[in-house]
């Protein structure tokens, strides 16, 4: 189901209108709060001003020391306290920490070398590489401090089965701790069953290493690049589904199985999106049933990061396999070849 503008900016606004502080670990004390919170109840002192820690604050705190999320959420919260006053005043006293916050709370603690880079800018630059924002259609939005990713389509569409529209957009990676690479490339996005598909040969990262370069210069590049390629992308598409798969559909499925090492339960629900179409007659049925799964599974409504692999691969079968003719394994190749 698509989204407004509107609603994608509002998912959206959680990371925004932040601020950054480099402090020394020596400098901090945590404590708990004295009186009824609403919220939590860990509150962080640095340069004598006391700050609110969220939960994801004083999870991600807890890892910089490496005590792990478990433990630390089946522990007393002034347990752990003394467990973090230690090590951040002892072994850790002399290194640095970025505190992120919003609204007088901190929010995140980062490396010093994680830059804040603002969602909407990304979404904004997104747009501009697409062209046209009436004709835009915003397909799904996910975004916490340690995760951001979006999809958006444009007007250009490939159609590679009579009645099959299948539109080329833009997705988004990010991260405002710098626990995921930011990435922008192509997001195919069929229109009969609302399924998506990451490309993987026309998918750009940016390395945080590259402190010295331009980084929004790299991104309006990087999403211009990926624009350029839809053509490209649609090639692939209609090329998978002329590889057939007929009569040997199980001995295909066993290899995508292994070679992609797809979890067992996630194989249910592709066997069960293959029988509802009621068809497998190519390589671009298995597609269908992978961005299908990738889409729609409850099985990942939580695990935002499950979805984007599994529509990576879906990405990578247009470019990357092809069906050998005498064991009907997947095998390394262009779509449009057969061994």
């Amino acid at each position: 189901m698509s989204l407004t503008r509107d609603q994608v900016l509002e998912v959206l606004s959680d990371t925004e209108d932040v601020t950054s502080d480099l402090v020394t670990c020596g400098d901090l004390k945590f404590g708990t709060s004295s009186g009824p919170s609403d919220d939590f109840d860990i509150l962080l002192t640095s340069g004598g001003k006391e700050s609110k820690l969220t939960e994801e604050a004083y999870l991600r705190s807890c890892k910089m020391v490496g005590l792990p999320e478990a433990y630390v959420r089946r522990t007393p919260v002034d347990l752990v306290e003394s467990h973090l006053n230690y090590w951040y005043a002892g072994e850790k006293a002399g290194e640095q920490v970025k505190l992120i916050k919003k609204n007088d709370s901190v929010i995140a603690l980062t490396r010093p070398s994680i830059d804040v880079i603002s969602n909407v800018r990304l979404l904004e630059e997104v747009e501009k590489a697409l062209g046209d924002r009436e004709g835009l259609v915003y397909d799904r939005v996910n975004n916490d401090i340690r995760l951001t990713h979006f999809s958006i389509t444009g007007p250009s569409a490939s159609t590679p089965r009579t009645g099959d529209v299948v539109r080329a957009g833009l997705t988004v990676q990010n991260s405002l701790v710098g626990e995921h690479p930011i990435e922008v490339g192509v997001y195919l996005y069929r229109l009969v069953c609302s399924n998506g598909a990451i490309s993987a040969q026309n998918l750009f990262k940016w390395s945080r290493r590259h402190d010295q370069e331009d980084f929004m210069g790299w991104f309006a590049s990087a999403s211009q690049n990926a624009v350029n390629s839809f053509n490209h992308e649609f090639d692939h598409l209609q090329k998978l589904s002329e590889i057939p798969m007929r009569g040997y559909m199980s001995d295909v499925l066993s290899s995508f199985f292994d070679e992609y090492s797809i979890p067992v339960s996630l194989r249910e629900d592709l066997m069960s999106s293959i029988i509802a179409e009621g068809k497998a007659d190519s390589l671009y049925d298995i597609w269908n049933a992978v961005t299908y799964v990738a889409s729609h599974s409850k099985k990942l409504v939580d695990n935002p990061m499950g979805v984007r692999r599994l529509m990576k691969v879906a990405g990578d079968m247009l470019v990357n396999k092809a069906v050998c003719s005498e064991c009907h394994s997947l095998i390394k190749g262009v779509a449009n070849e057969q061994n």
